[in-house]
């Protein structure tokens, strides 16, 4: 409801109220004192906005944009050779290891069970594996 009313007062104050808008307003103001001292505010507030002027921006965008374009380039930060070569080596060095390290473990001789013991025991009892 409260938008609604916003809208009528809304309407009024830009001259575009219809019929329905003018008697929900009025039979709205009608009702309370405290609602006729809220639409005041609103249209002494209304009538405060209409009288801002529009600023005029200190600098033009063309001027602006000239300034830009006479700015000096940002330096771009660029690694050194050494750096360079020096993350190279590390990766290099880490696959060096990865690939040793993988060939170490495909050789080594990993005794395997041949024969597992399955002995079962009866109720009651505990087998001992020797």
């Amino acid at each position: 409801m409260e938008d609604i009313l916003w809208n009528c007062i809304i309407k009024r104050l830009t001259d575009s109220e219809t019929r329905e808008s003018k008697l929900r307003l009025d039979s709205w103001l009608a009702e309370d004192a405290s609602h006729i001292k809220q639409y005041e505010e609103a249209k002494a507030l209304w009538n405060l906005t209409g009288q801002l002027k529009a600023s005029v921006p200190k600098i033009q965008f063309k001027e602006l944009l000239a300034q830009q374009q006479d700015a000096p380039d940002k330096k771009v930060v660029r690694l050194s050779a050494f750096w360079k070569y020096s993350i190279a080596a590390s990766l290099m060095l880490l696959l060096l290891v990865a690939v040793l390290f993988r060939s170490y473990i495909s050789n080594t001789n990993h005794e395997q069970v041949q024969d597992w013991v399955v002995k079962k025991a009866d109720l009651g009892q505990i087998t001992l594996v020797n």
